[in-house]
């Protein structure tokens, strides 16, 4: 849960293949961020997406600026049963 939405995303429950369990599939818009700037963590009922941005270049020269430019922290609370892989 985000307190102003940001970062937009999807869950999609993943087809099953070969008799596997349930599969969800989290996806999040986070353009900008480089992976190195995103950290996951998965504890007992909870995954926690964090990404901090780096400072922006001295030397970047916008003309204009439409991609969000900010950390954010969203957090989704999983049931007993849910497996993060």
């Amino acid at each position: 849960k985000g307190a102003d939405g940001y970062p937009p995303y999807n869950i999609e429950r993943c087809d099953r293949t070969n008799g596997q369990p349930e599969r969800l599939r989290i996806t999040l818009a986070v353009a900008g961020f480089a992976r190195a700037e995103i950290e996951i963590t998965a504890q007992q009922n909870l995954l926690l997406v964090a990404g901090k941005k780096a400072e922006p270049q001295e030397n970047a020269n916008f003309l204009h600026v439409g991609i969000a430019n900010r950390s954010f922290e969203r957090r989704f609370e999983l049931a007993d049963f849910v497996f993060v892989e």
